[in-house]
C-alpha cells in the first residue's frame, strides 16, 4: 500500500497546478523596427515617428502564460525607448530610459523578455522625449487562459484613438510654456469680456478672477485630427446585424479626453485598464488619457457608429461597424467654459464661497 502524506500531497497538487497553468503557454516573437515615416493627416507632408512603418504600431497579441521576447531595433538618428503600459514585468524591462532601462541608440537593438502574468488589453509607447505624440504607440492584446461567462462574442476589434497636430511637438511645449492663449483662439474658446458680457457670464468672469484663476478650458493644445487606428473616419463593412462584438480601446492621445457614444444606445463596458468589472451599461463614457476598455456591443442592421469626441469639443473620430444606412452616433455637446468655474465650485460643495485659495 502507498502512503501519501499530507506534503507530498501538497507538492504534487502543486506540480499538477503548475502544469495545467503552463499548458497552451509559448514564447511569442515580435520584431519592432522604430523608424521615421512621412504623414498627411492633414493633407501637409509631415515627418512622423512609426513602428514597422505604421501609426499606430501593430497589435501585440499574446495570451495569458506566454513568454514575451520583443526586439526592438532603432532606425532613427535619435535615441528611442519602448514602455510597456500596464504590464507586470522585471523592473529593468520597463522602458522608461535612464530609470528602469537603457535608451536605444541609433542603429542598435534591445530585446525584452517577460512573462505574461494577467490578461487584458493595454498599450505600449515611447518614453523618450516627445516621440509618442509623433505616432510612436500601439496596442497590446492579451487573452485570458478562461474567458469569464457572458463574455462570449463572434468578433474583436482594437481601437487605438489619438490626437494629431501639424506643429512641432517642441514648439506645441514652448508655447504652453509661454502661456499663450493662441490655442483657446485656435479652437474658437478664447475669452475676451466682449463675449463673456455676451454669454451673460459677467459675474462667473469676476469670480473666478477673484480667485486667481485664468479662463477655464478643458484642453490646452489645439489639435488638427483626431483619429482612430490612424484614421479620422474607420469602417468595418464585414460586420453582420446581430453579431457581438468586443471593442478593446485604448486612448493613446498625447492629451485628449475623449468621450464615446453609440449609435445603437448603452454601450456594455466589461474591462477597464485590463481588469474585468461587473458589467455595467451606459450612454456616455468618458475615457482619459492612458485608460482602456472593453466593450461588447450588438451590431445593428446598419453602419452603426462609435464616435470619440474630444472632451472640449473640438473635433471627433467615428468607427462604423457594419454597411448600410448609417446608425448615427448622439453628438456630445461642447462644456460652457464660460460657467465651467461657477459649475465647478458649486459642485465642490455648496458654492464659491466654501473654497479660499492662498
Amino acid at each position: 500500500m502507498v502512503r501519501w502524506g499530507c506534503a507530498s500531497v501538497m507538492v504534487f497538487g502543486f506540480i499538477a497546478f503548475l502544469m495545467v497553468g503552463l499548458a497552451g503557454a509559448e514564447v511569442v516573437r515580435y520584431d519592432l523596427t522604430v523608424g521615421y515615416k512621412e504623414v498627411r493627416f492633414t493633407g501637409q507632408a509631415r515627418q512622423a515617428m512609426a513602428i514597422n512603418g505604421r501609426i499606430p504600431g501593430p497589435i501585440l497579441f499574446f495570451n495569458e502564460g506566454d513568454t514575451a521576447v520583443i526586439t526592438v531595433h532603432n532606425e532613427m538618428d535619435v535615441e528611442t525607448s519602448i514602455h510597456w503600459h500596464g504590464i507586470l514585468l522585471p523592473n529593468q524591462y520597463d522602458g522608461v530610459p535612464y530609470v528602469t532601462t537603457m535608451p536605444i541608440l541609433p542603429g542598435k537593438s534591445h530585446t525584452f523578455t517577460f512573462d505574461l502574468r494577467q490578461s487584458g488589453t493595454y498599450w505600449y509607447h515611447s518614453h523618450t522625449n516627445l516621440q509618442e505624440q509623433r505616432g510612436m504607440y500601439g496596442a497590446i492584446v492579451i487573452r485570458p487562459r478562461k474567458p469569464r461567462a457572458g463574455e462570449e462574442v463572434d468578433r474583436e476589434l482594437v481601437l487605438v484613438l489619438s490626437d494629431w497636430t501639424d506643429e512641432s511637438p517642441y514648439e506645441v511645449l514652448r508655447t504652453l510654456k509661454r502661456g499663450s492663449e493662441w490655442y483657446s483662439i485656435r479652437k474658437g474658446t478664447a475669452q475676451s469680456w466682449d463675449r463673456v458680457i455676451s454669454r451673460g457670464a459677467f459675474w462667473d468672469r469676476l469670480r473666478q478672477s477673484f480667485h486667481r484663476m485664468p479662463p477655464m478650458d478643458v484642453s490646452d493644445v489645439y489639435y488638427d485630427r483626431f483619429l482612430v487606428n490612424g484614421m479620422t473616419a474607420l469602417r468595418f463593412p464585414e460586420v453582420s446585424a446581430g453579431e457581438r462584438i468586443r471593442l478593446r480601446i485604448v486612448n493613446g492621445s498625447t492629451s485628449t479626453y475623449f468621450v464615446l457614444t453609440w449609435g445603437r444606445g448603452p454601450m456594455r463596458i466589461v474591462s477597464a485598464d485590463g481588469q474585468p468589472v461587473v458589467p455595467v451599461e451606459v450612454e456616455r463614457l468618458p475615457i482619459a488619457v492612458a485608460e482602456t476598455y472593453d466593450l461588447i456591443l450588438e451590431a445593428g442592421a446598419g453602419a452603426s457608429e462609435l464616435r470619440a469626441t474630444a472632451m472640449d469639443g473640438s473635433g471627433h473620430a467615428s468607427v462604423f461597424l457594419g454597411e448600410g444606412p448609417a446608425e448615427e452616433a448622439p453628438a456630445v455637446e461642447p462644456p460652457d467654459l464660460f460657467r465651467m468655474f461657477s459649475t465647478m465650485m458649486a459642485e465642490m460643495g455648496g458654492g464659491h464661497e466654501t473654497m479660499t485659495m492662498k
